[in-house]
């Protein structure tokens, strides 16, 4: 594959109020790990003018990063309403002259509302000058968005921070303006950008990575394995944003640096052949409140394949939803079909108190599954120490198999006392690298209890959180997942992919835990 040059849209540098583990604040801080993960390029606005005083930060941001080569100013913008900014006109007039190209708005953080009332002077100013103004999705409503982008057809909108949940929302608004585009960070729609470039084309997503928050590895191997033509793909790693910009000078390059072989499989976009991986966390099957593009066994297969993901650890959307027969048959299928490649995880529903010994025969005596999955969560908060849990801990001891948990409030305390009762029943808390409130609670349970493991995935993939497990916990208790298809397994990889352990323990997060886990021997091993 040919080198891409990646620019990120979506960093801050900058002191904030509460940072978590392992994250940084300098521009130089910044630059090391552009150098380290391979992108060239940033686009920056300061912790300051977010969390205290566009004023401020803006000026202070100019200062921090005229030093370095490749990074350019983003500031940070409040309605003109109260004055504590000067005019649109000259608020625009003093970002030129400072060659700042672009503009950010936090209307819910900075308590203004998104409209034309509040902030249609200023984004007027923007649309003359075609400079591009970032929002966080999170930070507006979706119909003042589609209200501002009619009004305002000449001002490019970029929304960050959208995920793979909002497709059914942000696709109309897509189709119909074409001055809306979408920052790829957390765009991990399975097939996502795929399926973006087919409907709406690869001129409107724009390479972000949400730096120091996230890894940079996840949103890099999004696009370096997307199933796209390499054009649209240097389009999407840079090039959008160049012509955004307006920059006409040659990017800045940076290849990364010398790394390990799963990292350096990654930056070629090949399949990982070595070590065998596991994905530990996987769907099949639709959503009711998510859209999900392709999602047969063998399409997945087919991605896996790209990927170099050996075996797909599966429940049904159905099953952890409304009926766990249904989709349990469903999984059934797809093991017989492809039994070397997807390990089936039977589902039951503790509300159905009669059926769950049952049907947890049936799924492991007639059915060949590998393992159980719990949602408790979907399943009104049940109690995981109640009676309608009792024969899973019961059949997880007795057949020794895994136990995947999507753990419900206040789940880490009813999971200690199943933990005790259960010694050896293997327990595996998914979403553990969620955020390091998460990580935190599940390393308190891992630390009593040796059978406890933690599955990685989750959409924001936090900066530094793989090398915070393996170092809090030992590599050999942590698991790749990438709770497929909810999510695009791309992402996940890439995260754990880049991450800065050794190479051994890699492999062990890969699959080698989960091959330990299921009692699984590659063919033809000794």
């Amino acid at each position: 594959m040919p080198f891409l040059n990646f620019f990120d849209s979506n960093c801050m540098i900058g002191r904030v109020t509460c940072p978590q583990p392992g994250s940084f604040h300098t521009a130089d801080h910044l630059i090391s790990e552009m150098e380290f993960a391979g992108i060239s390029e940033a686009l920056v606005f300061h912790s300051l003018a977010r969390e205290y005083h566009p004023v401020a930060g803006n000026r202070i941001l100019l200062e921090e990063i005229a030093p370095y080569k490749g990074l350019y100013p983003m500031w940070v913008l409040l309605p003109e309403t109260n004055s504590e900014m000067p005019d649109p006109e000259e608020i625009i007039g003093e970002m030129k002259r400072k060659d700042v190209r672009a503009a950010a708005m936090f209307p819910k953080e900075h308590r203004f509302l998104f409209d034309e009332r509040t902030c249609g002077s200023t984004l007027n100013v923007l649309e003359e000058d075609k400079i591009p103004l970032f929002l966080n999705l999170d930070q507006i409503d979706i119909t003042d968005l589609g209200q501002i982008c009619e009004k305002h057809p000449g001002l490019p909108i970029i929304i960050t921070e959208a995920d793979w949940r909002f497709n059914r929302m942000l696709y109309p608004l897509l189709r119909d303006f074409p001055n809306l585009y979408i920052e790829t960070g957390r765009f991990q729609a399975y097939q996502g950008i795929e399926e973006f470039c087919e409907k709406f084309g690869p001129d409107r997503l724009i390479f972000g990575t949400h730096l120091p928050y996230a890894s940079p590895g996840a949103a890099i191997t999004m696009v370096t394995h997307a199933d796209i033509d390499e054009k649209h793909k240097e389009m999407i790693a840079g090039g959008n944003l160049h012509r955004l910009l307006g920059l006409e000078s040659a990017p800045v390059i940076r290849r990364g640096k010398p790394c390990d072989e799963i990292m350096e499989t990654l930056r070629k976009a090949d399949p990982i052949a070595r070590p065998l991986v596991i994905d530990s966390h996987c769907h099949m099957g639709q959503g009711s409140r998510f859209y999900i593009s392709s999602h047969s066994p063998k399409e997945m297969l087919s991605l896996a394949d790209k990927l170099g993901i050996d075996i797909l650890c599966v429940s049904h959307m159905a099953s952890i939803g409304p009926d766990y027969k249904f989709g349990n048959n469903k999984i059934a299928e797809g093991v017989k079909e492809f039994p070397d490649r997807f390990f089936g995880f039977a589902v039951v529903n503790p509300r159905y108190p009669d059926d769950v010994e049952p049907e947890l025969e049936r799924c492991f005596n007639k059915l060949g599954m590998k393992g159980i999955k719990i949602h408790a969560t979907n399943h009104g908060n049940y109690p995981l120490d109640e009676s309608g849990y009792e024969p899973v801990w019961q059949y997880a001891e007795k057949l020794d198999v895994p136990v995947l948990i999507d753990v419900p409030e206040g789940g880490y305390e009813k999971l200690d006392h199943v933990c005790r009762k259960y010694p050896m029943a293997k327990i595996m808390l998914a979403h553990s690298g969620g955020s390091y409130k998460l990580a935190d609670k599940s390393l308190e349970l891992a630390k009593k209890h040796k059978n406890v493991y933690l599955e990685i995935t989750y959409t924001p993939r936090p900066y530094g959180m793989i090398e915070y497990l393996a170092e809090m916990i030992g590599a050999e208790r942590v698991l790749y997942g990438s709770d497929w298809a909810f999510r695009d397994p791309r992402s996940q990889l890439g995260w754990a992919g880049y991450a800065r352990i050794p190479i051994e323990d890699k492999k062990r997060i890969l699959g080698g835990n989960m091959a330990r886990i299921l009692h699984y021997r590659i063919p033809g091993d000794k």
